[in-house]
């Protein structure tokens, strides 16, 4: 949890960040509760940021990239307000941390993205320059589960993520996404977490103003309105769209994976276990959040594209 000290003879807001951080539900909600209490202090002229005791964190790379874009956006979306970091946190971000614009750089194998101490966070402002980065995606989400037709559900599964991120660029009136992943290291076995963020109008907007203009009466809350847009063929878009989400979704309970959206002030969380949830947040996310994880070299199960339904199936290899 972040802590805040407020000194308004100063006009300075100093903010404590725990030395031990995962990308997680929780680090969401502190990030968007720390853009919420510089909104609150209406003096506020610059926000301090160190870890306690001003410690040099041992963050990993994704946590470092996700508070390097998050409070960067945050410093340029508060006008009048300073945004300085702790020398021993900001040297963490900067030698860690490389931001890319539009070019996609490859990785040439899975090793080089474990041990590599650096990570890029690119920004695009389109969807065709993402394109190479989402093949890459979809590349590593097959290489390292077995599979009868790798190819086919190579492309189903670009198809997917480049829908949710041509909904960042479509509704939510902005111009910029930006998108981060790598291979994380976790109880003996390999996680590889996708992290995309745009920071415009948010699916509770995009879903409210649609009722509004159909069905005022029915006007749904914020977590009714995050249900609605991850229901299989709800869109706010004219003509068809609607299956992004919804079918990451339906991929991610059959692999076992892990899944939040968070946008506005509501969360949708999936769990491993096969557990879901949708509540409001501690804070306020001013665009939309999307992050999902799924386990490598998980060869326990047969992961197909099923051409006829035009969905993804997994067998378990208990079951034949």
């Amino acid at each position: 949890m972040f802590v805040y000290n407020y000194f308004a003879e100063d006009h300075r807001l100093y903010v404590s960040i725990p030395l031990k951080i995962t990308l997680d539900r929780t680090l969401f909600d502190d990030v968007a509760g720390l853009c919420d209490a510089v909104a609150d202090r209406k003096g506020c002229t610059q926000v301090l940021i160190s870890c306690k005791d001003e410690k040099v964190p041992n963050y990993d790379k994704l946590v470092l990239a996700y508070l390097y874009c998050s409070i960067g956006h945050l410093a340029k979306s508060v006008k009048g307000v300073k945004v300085l970091w702790h020398k021993n946190l900001s040297q963490r971000v900067i030698s860690t941390v490389h931001p890319t614009h539009g070019k996609f750089v490859p990785t040439e194998s899975i090793e080089d993205l474990i041990q590599s101490p650096n990570l890029n966070i690119y920004y695009f402002d389109s969807d065709k320059d993402i394109e190479k980065a989402l093949h890459e995606i979809s590349n590593f989400m097959v290489l390292y589960t077995s599979s009868i037709n790798p190819d086919e559900l190579g492309e189903y599964f670009t198809t997917v993520i480049g829908e949710i991120v041509s909904n960042s660029f479509n509704h939510s009136a902005q111009d910029r996404v930006f998108l981060m992943y790598d291979v994380l290291q976790e109880d003996d076995s390999y996680t590889f977490c996708v992290n995309i963020i745009d920071y415009g109008k948010t699916i509770v907007e995009n879903v409210q103003e649609y009722f509004s203009k159909r069905t005022p009466s029915k006007m749904p809350n914020a977590i009714e309105a995050l249900n609605w847009a991850i229901q299989k063929g709800n869109t706010t878009r004219t003509g068809s769209g609607g299956y992004g989400l919804p079918t990451l979704i339906e991929y991610l309970q059959k692999v076992n994976g892990e899944l939040c959206i968070f946008s506005g002030n509501a969360y949708y969380m999936l769990k491993s276990d096969g557990s879901q949830k949708t509540e409001l947040s501690h804070g306020h996310l001013s665009g939309t959040n999307v992050t999902f994880k799924i386990k490598l070299f998980n060869f326990s199960k047969i992961v197909f594209f099923d051409p006829t339904r035009e969905t993804v199936e997994a067998i378990s290899l208990d079951q034949l």
